[in-house]
């Protein structure tokens, strides 16, 4: 099955190739769960069909000081089920509110591979890049 948000729009090769990486590694995502994605990948929320849990979908990191702030700020108040970091970077401000966010409950951390040279291909369409390796953390306490 196709996501419902997706349906007509024509893609890349490489996007749809992301698109089937994302359904194959990330299924153990519930459809409706929630889920905060760290970095520039917001198509993920529609590929899996989880709900959104964050104030800022597309959260890129080439930005001010101030405006991470707000967002860390922002980002504290929350508490995902499952958290997805597409970034192997990310200011300290986001970091720290990452952080605090899993200390709250216990989170179960993995990692999932993701191909280079995909990634090199999607960089080029998007300026965005995930790394060869994102963690996907889902809350494991309650």
């Amino acid at each position: 099955g196709s996501a419902p948000a997706f349906k007509g729009i024509s893609i890349s090769p490489e996007k749809k190739a992301a698109i089937d990486w994302a359904r194959s590694e990330l299924k153990e995502i519930p459809k409706d769960g929630h889920l905060l994605i760290v970095g520039a990948q917001p198509w993920i929320y529609f590929v899996t069909e989880a709900n959104m849990d964050t104030d800022m979908v597309f959260m890129h990191f080439r930005g001010s000081d101030v405006a991470f702030a707000e967002l860390a700020e922002n980002l504290v108040k929350r508490q995902p089920e499952y958290i997805l970091i597409t970034v192997d970077e990310m200011p300290d401000s986001i970091r720290n509110a990452l952080d605090l966010i899993m200390s709250r409950k216990v989170y179960k951390c993995h990692s999932k591979n993701f191909d280079s040279m995909l990634n090199e291909h999607l960089f080029q369409q998007t300026s965005y890049e995930i790394p060869e390796r994102v963690s996907l953390c889902k809350i494991i306490n309650t």
